[in-house]
């Protein structure tokens, strides 16, 4: 008889960048596993009209969080804040980042500082105060939504690139300590994919059939998080075929 995979019926999902894209995509598809869900997003307006979307669709009550990732205040009383409203936090999807390309003489420091910041520095800090709730409960997954340009190298994103290679080099250096409290600590690195990043950044490539669907990412994504509880994919990469 074939082994049933865990269910996610009641584990309380942090998903930071929930409101749209990916995020919402995954958002989807932890309701359809009857997940509990905290959204973080910079957008309070994006947050409400998610939320609304998602508790008459599931039937079920979403959490929501404004907030800036880049700021270790923020994200600091975010966490403090889902632990008061939910009571604890299995699963963490560092999904929240942003986009831009072109020669590093067209970056401007404050763009190359946005870029670290919320790409890099936003998945470390959502971590680092996560990982303290989930070591006293001896259990939690982390999935950190990178990106195959951490895996790749593509000369007009090298600013980009390195955002996301950081994040890999994080992800897997934390990855044996967290697993001895039975923290898994997984990535997935997806191909661009039909969401709104390249459009807010200026570079509008409407669907191109290089482009993944978010909603394929996101079940990928969960089926890392339905594994047994000694099973574990730390490392997914995704690509589209004929591409890459």
């Amino acid at each position: 008889m074939p082994t049933l995979l865990p269910t996610l019926d009641d584990k309380c999902a942090l998903i930071t960048g929930g409101s749209k894209g990916l995020g919402k995509a995954l958002a989807v598809e932890l309701a359809q596993k009857k997940a509990r869900l905290a959204l973080v997003a910079r957008d309070e307006k994006d947050l409400i009209k998610t939320k609304t979307e998602l508790e008459q669709k599931f039937k079920i009550k979403v959490n929501y969080y404004a907030g800036d990732v880049s700021d270790p205040k923020q994200v600091k009383k975010i966490i403090r804040q889902v632990m008061d409203d939910l009571g604890q936090i299995d699963i963490l999807i560092n999904n929240a980042a942003i986009w831009w390309q072109g020669d590093l003489e067209q970056h401007s420091n404050t763009k190359l500082q946005e870029l670290f910041q919320i790409n890099t520095l936003g998945y470390i800090y959502t971590i680092k105060y996560v990982l303290a709730h989930m070591r006293r409960q001896r259990s939690g997954q982390i999935l950190n939504i990178i990106s195959i340009a951490g895996v790749d190298y593509e000369p007009d994103w090298a600013p980009y690139t390195a955002t996301k290679h950081a994040v890999k080099a994080f992800t897997e250096s934390i990855r044996k300590k967290c697993a001895q409290d039975n923290i898994k600590i997984m990535a997935i690195y997806p191909p661009g994919m039909d969401t709104q990043i390249f459009k807010s950044a200026g570079f509008d490539y409407g669907k191109a059939d290089w482009m993944a669907k978010k909603e394929d990412i996101a079940k990928i994504a969960v089926f890392m998080l339905s594994q047994p509880d000694d099973i574990v994919l730390n490392h997914v990469q995704v690509r589209k075929l004929g591409y890459n």
